[in-house]
């Protein structure tokens, strides 16, 4: 959600695309560093939807990231892979 001239508006873009396509490196460092830095638009949520894969990533700010997947054995193998990152469900 964000406010223009005081009227809460939701904007929804959708892009489709490969991953080879997508400079990942200067996205996640925008999404990264918006409360840092204030980069325009900061106040957008940015979701990476995997398609073939059925995952879903939200890089909400420089603290962290929620990760959606499609089946609890895949959520069991991230949680015992990066046991030490996880902070909550």
């Amino acid at each position: 959600m964000r406010k223009v001239n005081g009227i809460e508006s939701y904007f929804e873009i959708n892009i489709r695309c490969r991953v080879n396509e997508i400079r990942i490196k200067q996205l996640l460092h925008h999404i990264a560093s918006k409360d840092i830095i204030g980069t325009p638009n900061s106040d957008l949520d940015y979701f990476i939807i995997g398609v073939t894969n059925k995952q879903i990533y939200h890089l909400y700010d420089d603290r962290g990231l929620d990760i959606f997947l499609p089946s609890e054995s895949r959520r069991a193998d991230i949680k015992t892979k990066y046991q030490s990152w996880v902070l909550s469900e």
